[in-house]
């Protein structure tokens, strides 16, 4: 039976599980983007606290501090925060948007479901129903026998350089303003190894409807989220 983890988002949803790597030997870190406080960045924050976890928030020391960054911005901002660790292979990096994700799970049961339910993948997205915001793009996608097809960039967890190696190739893609698109087409190109969490194993786009979710209780009362299509609980 799997244990309880995941980042939940009002909107997106996040499980993680990993591979053959000994996930006692790997470490986390959860970073987020945010240029001031809001309640959606509390929420994160206290159930970061709830689970033990210390969340790295980028962008709050920018001297012009705007209320919204472009993908472009973004993803300067994290290979920027990736620098220092690009050379580490034991270390492991989720992602999550600061305004629309809670955490649900600890340090441990995030490293063990990474490495047992992508034991072939470096990075993994969280997944969608819709192809957005080029739907031209979607006959380019692969098909899945199960669960949601396309890339979500809300969130995503990969191997420190394999991530900082990404953001790389993303910033390369200057004439882009969307990250969304731009770790889309990535995830095109068959020569990158980026997989999507299609079943929600790992981390869970909730797509806006609540119908996707659930409060169940663990034994000792504590409250934790469950995709109902998956039947997992999010990260």
């Amino acid at each position: 039976m799997l244990s309880r983890v995941g980042v939940f988002s009002l909107l997106t949803l996040v499980l993680l599980l990993s591979d053959s790597v000994n996930a006692q030997s790997l470490s986390l870190k959860v970073i987020t983007i945010a240029t001031r406080q809001t309640d959606g960045l509390q929420r994160l924050q206290r159930s970061a606290r709830s689970f033990g976890l210390s969340l790295e928030i980028v962008g709050s020391d920018l001297p012009h501090r705007p209320a919204e960054l472009d993908g472009a911005e973004k993803i300067r901002l994290l290979k920027q925060s990736l620098e220092k660790d690009k050379g580490r292979n034991d270390l492991v990096v989720l992602y999550t948007e600061a305004d629309t994700s809670v955490l649900n799970g600890a340090e441990d049961e995030i490293l063990k479901r990474f490495t047992e339910s992508f034991p072939e993948s470096r990075i993994v997205f969280s997944a969608s129903r819709s192809c957005f915001p080029d739907e031209s793009l979607q006959e380019r996608y692969p098909s899945v026998k199960k669960g949601k097809r396309f890339l979500d960039s809300k969130s995503f967890i990969g191997y420190a350089t394999d991530l900082f190696n990404l953001l790389e190739s993303a910033e390369a893609e200057n004439e882009i303003k969307d990250e969304q698109l731009i770790y889309t087409q990535l995830f095109l190109n068959e020569q990158i190894r980026v997989s999507i969490d299609s079943k929600s194993e790992l981390l869970q786009s909730v797509d806006v409807s609540v119908d996707e979710l659930r409060l169940d209780f663990s034994d000792n009362g504590d409250a934790y989220v469950s995709g109902i299509p998956s039947h997992n609980n999010s990260i």
